[in-house]
């Protein structure tokens, strides 16, 4: 909503400048400077009268080239007030404030009713770019502004930036200044070039003789390998002869582990069975037969299995003991070989 109704007071505002554009171009020029010749004088007036079609079709962009055009067949002052017209429709805020500020300043003799116009812009405008105050240690030099280059410009000079950031660069005898400034809308900076002005020893001195960055050396070339030489890529070292044996000794440690947990298991069955029988017999119940055979079945199993997990284990450490000491003390050790 803000946007739209924006648009539409500079569109107003446009239209309303576009009688005073309609006017002679004897009276629009009359405070300009003398052209070559009437030839230039027509050629200027005709991209006038096409700048202002332009503006009324709202082509901003083709209007200013037109002014652009007439401005440099007749470098009237006067103009300058096309240029803020069509940069207040291209949204150029910052410039067309400047157009606005050029017009005012270099053409005092321009029709009341436009000056009265280009004042009331200039005020609807100011709050909307930031001002900033150029001082400088040199009178003149060349200005830059975000890679747009601004000419030869006098000190002190007041610039108009849209909010944001932007990068001021001066140049002056041989001497560069660059400033990135970041700017609020409706807010006055100053920012001070410094640009000494280049010494004639400084100018005149050799290369060497200045103060320079300091750039590493490259790094130097490795001498060439002789045409006959074999590089030589140091051998594998060859495995372990007991780096089989870690795997097995485990394997062998595991197993009896588990024999002798099923052995325990298979004990405490027999202990149950036992107990079972015992209690019978004193209880004086039916004997079982078959109670009593799976406890000495389950004792016999017991044995088994606690026999072999013992030897197993047994096995395993052994093993373990045995790779140890043919691999020069812990496993580590050999792996860091």
């Amino acid at each position: 909503m803000a946007s739209s109704t924006c648009n539409r007071r500079r569109a107003v505002r446009v239209v309303a400048a576009l009688a005073l554009l309609a006017a002679p171009w004897p009276a629009r020029a009359a405070s300009g400077p003398a052209t070559d010749g009437a030839g230039a004088k027509a050629a200027a007036e005709a991209k006038l009268t096409e700048g202002v079609e332009l503006l009324k079709t709202r082509h901003f962009s083709e209007a200013l080239a037109r002014f652009e055009q007439a401005y440099a067949l007749v470098p009237s002052p006067l103009i300058f007030y096309d240029f803020g017209l069509a940069r207040l429709g291209l949204g150029d805020d910052a410039r067309a404030l400047e157009s606005f500020d050029t017009f005012l300043a270099e053409a005092p003799d321009a029709p009341a009713d436009k000056r009265h116009k280009a004042e009331r812009y200039r005020e609807d405008l100011r709050p909307h770019v930031a001002i900033v105050a150029l001082e400088a240690d040199v009178g003149t030099a060349d200005l830059t502004v975000d890679g747009l280059g601004g000419g030869r410009v006098s000190f002190p000079r007041r610039l108009y930036l849209a909010p944001g950031s932007h990068q001021v660069v001066a140049h002056a005898g041989g001497a560069t200044q660059t400033t990135t400034i970041t700017c609020v809308a409706g807010e006055t900076l100053t920012l001070a070039v410094h640009l000494p002005p280049a010494t004639p020893s400084a100018a005149g001195a050799p290369a060497g003789d200045g103060p320079s960055l300091a750039f590493a050396p490259p790094p130097a070339a490795d001498p060439p390998r002789p045409a006959a030489a074999v590089e030589v890529l140091p051998a594998p070292p060859p495995p372990s002869s007991a780096s089989w044996a870690h795997p097995w000794a485990l394997s062998a440690a595991a197993f009896g582990v588990v024999s002798i947990g099923v052995g325990v298991a298979f004990g405490l069955a027999a202990h149950s069975n036992g107990d079972a029988v015992t209690s019978e017999s004193q209880t004086r119940a039916t004997f079982t037969p078959d109670r009593q055979a799976s406890g000495e079945r389950d004792q016999g199993l017991e044995a088994v299995f606690l026999a072999v997990g013992t030897a197993a284990v047994a096995a395993g450490v052994g093993l373990y003991l045995w790779a140890r000491h043919r691999g020069g003390g812990h496993p580590a050790a050999e792996a860091a070989r």
